[in-house]
């Protein structure tokens, strides 16, 4: 049996993180969600960690900046993923020098996009299986 990628989807009713997981969804990722920022954090404690948390920049109670310190505390290998709901140059490049492994903006297609950012957590994690990252079938 082939390995699935584990994914957290930090903020997950905001319209940029529904189009996100359906597009997970469809490349069969195992997918956990968190409504909040500090829910997020507090799922990095459980026994079972992801390979990756995509979030959205801002949440009700903090950013992604926090979900990112959070993260590199408790792995530095856990991919953290920054999901925006336009191309943002500034926060493409506050993103990347922080450290998270990548920042994604819409539209999400099966040509790209999701796909090779989740090839790069594979390549990041260290994922057992890389070539079990599918690609999504349809455009979001």
């Amino acid at each position: 049996m082939w390995e699935k990628m584990g994914v957290l989807v930090a903020r997950s009713d905001s319209e940029v993180a529904i189009n996100l997981k359906w597009c997970l969804c469809s490349g069969g990722e195992l997918i956990s969600n968190t409504s909040t920022g500090k829910q997020a954090q507090a799922f990095l404690l459980q026994s079972w960690l992801p390979h990756a948390i995509f979030t959205v920049p801002c949440h009700t109670d903090g950013t992604w900046s926090d979900i990112l310190r959070s993260a590199q505390q408790v792995s530095p290998s856990l991919s953290v993923v920054v999901v925006g709901s336009q191309p943002g140059v500034k926060l493409y490049l506050n993103v990347i020098e922080s450290g998270a492994v990548s920042f994604v903006a819409p539209p999400y297609t099966a040509s790209g996009g999701i796909p090779k950012v989740l090839e790069s957590v594979a390549l990041h994690t260290g994922f057992s299986n890389p070539s079990a990252v599918r690609q999504p079938t349809t455009a979001v």
